[in-house]
C-alpha cells in the first residue's frame, strides 16, 4: 500500500498536521462564535448563573430550550477542538430549562 501526499513513511507530515490545525481552529470558532454571537447565556457552566436564577436574580432568557442547544453545540464544538469542557454544569443548566418547562 502506497501513503498519500504528505504522509510518506520518514516524511515530515506537515501537511497533515496543517489539516489537523485548521480543523481545530476552526472548531474553536464555532464554538466560540455560536456562543458570543447567538445566545451569550450559554457562555460558562451554568450553575452560578442557576443559582442566581433560583437567588430571585431573573436573566430573560437563562431556561429557553435556544440557549439549551447553543451551550451543547458549543460543547460538542470545544470538545471537538480539543479543549476542556466539563459535563456537570450542561446537565444542570439542562435539567433547569427541564424543570422550567415543566413549571410552566
Amino acid at each position: 500500500a502506497q501513503a498519500g501526499p504528505g504522509l510518506r513513511p520518514g516524511g515530515g507530515g506537515g501537511a497533515a498536521f496543517g489539516v489537523l490545525a485548521g480543523f481545530v481552529v476552526l472548531y474553536a470558532l464555532v464554538a466560540g462564535g455560536v456562543v458570543a454571537w447567538v445566545e451569550p447565556l450559554a457562555a460558562g457552566s451554568g450553575i452560578p448563573e442557576l443559582k442566581t436564577y433560583l437567588n430571585g436574580v431573573h436573566l430573560r432568557g437563562l431556561l429557553q430550550l435556544r440557549t439549551l442547544a447553543v451551550k451543547l453545540g458549543g460543547i460538542a464544538f470545544s470538545i471537538a477542538a480539543g479543549l476542556i469542557a466539563g459535563k456537570e454544569g450542561p446537565f444542570v443548566h439542562g435539567g433547569g430549562v427541564v424543570g422550567g418547562g415543566v413549571s410552566q
